[in-house]
């Protein structure tokens, strides 16, 4: 039983560190992308606009797949936008992937679940419940 703890509170630290490691990653994606859009103010508005149509999709995708508690894969988000918003790329917001880009929006809270014997884990999203 000790030693059952044990692993589960070392698979617990390391979660939270690869968690700590994303976020630290996604925080130096966004200031790299405020940085780039302050350059392009002149399309500034036009991309405010594309964020609240992408964001509205976001929510749309959500409602429609998601599971019973809310949660949605991250493939399945990215599926769906593509098909949705054929012309939607997270590298127009300054970003190479999708989960910082999501989380970036503050809208979405995160999950991982372990798949399979390789450590990998699967992310989902659901939308955070409003206070």
């Amino acid at each position: 039983v000790g030693s059952e703890m044990c692993i589960r509170d070392s698979l617990y630290r390391n979660q939270q560190e690869e968690e700590k490691k994303e976020d630290l990653e996604t925080a130096a994606e966004a200031k790299k992308a405020g940085s780039s859009n302050n350059k392009q103010n002149s399309s500034g508005s036009k991309k405010n606009k594309d964020l609240k149509k992408v964001r509205k999709t976001i929510n749309a995708i959500i409602e429609k797949f998601s599971d019973e508690e809310g949660w949605l894969s991250s493939g399945q988000l990215g599926d769906q936008l593509g098909k949705r918003l054929p012309d939607f790329d997270v590298r127009n917001y300054g970003y190479s992937k999708l989960t910082p880009f999501i989380k970036s929006l503050g809208s979405y809270e995160t999950g991982r679940i372990p798949t399979g014997s390789g450590g990998r884990k699967q992310i989902y999203f659901r939308m955070k419940e409003e206070r």
